[in-house]
């Protein structure tokens, strides 16, 4: 049997199984292996794309596959096929697209342009009143609070552009 939530097998069957956990894999054997099944399929798909999958999948390649799958069987629907995007493939997985969840950063006081955040102290007050308005208006766009703060919980660790410092101090 294999599943990725062990809390979702019911505790008879639990017990008679063999538990292995399994950590994710790298972002580069992940691309890898992504970037193979594009091309044995005859997909066009970019780095950017990639690295979305790797990033809305957390590591899960299978999701990450059936993400790719679903993205290219959209994409080839249309006459001539289009192009899959990483906005694609961030609709498909049901996570808030990068721009509302960069939007929402600044708002919280974190500035996505120039790679900075600071943690320690706060230079910009933030004002709750905005924060509260803006939450307000990604839920009424139809996505979920809890997404909304899954997202941002993680926001310092998927910016590539956040030098490391940033991201340590924000996870401590």
């Amino acid at each position: 049997m294999h599943y990725n939530h062990l809390i979702r097998i019911i505790e008879p069957l639990a017990s008679r199984c063999s538990k292995f956990r399994f950590t994710p894999l790298n972002s580069e054997a992940a691309m890898s292996r992504l970037a193979y099944i594009a091309e044995q399929e005859q997909m066009d798909v970019t780095k950017p794309v990639f690295q979305t999958l790797i990033n809305v999948s957390n590591g899960d390649l299978r999701r990450a596959i059936t993400y790719l799958q679903s993205a290219s069987r959209l994409a080839s629907i249309s006459n001539p096929p289009t192009p899959i995007f990483p906005s694609d493939i961030q609709e498909i997985a049901g996570v808030i697209p990068d721009k509302v969840i960069n939007d929402f950063a600044t708002v919280l006081g974190i500035d996505v342009e120039d790679g900075t955040m600071d943690v320690d102290r706060n230079v910009r007050k933030t004002d709750f009143s905005a924060i509260q308005k803006n939450v307000k208006t990604i839920v009424r766009e139809g996505y979920a609070a809890t997404q909304l703060l899954s997202q941002v919980i993680f926001f310092p660790r998927t910016r590539h552009s956040l030098r490391s410092i940033y991201k340590y101090r924000s996870m401590t």
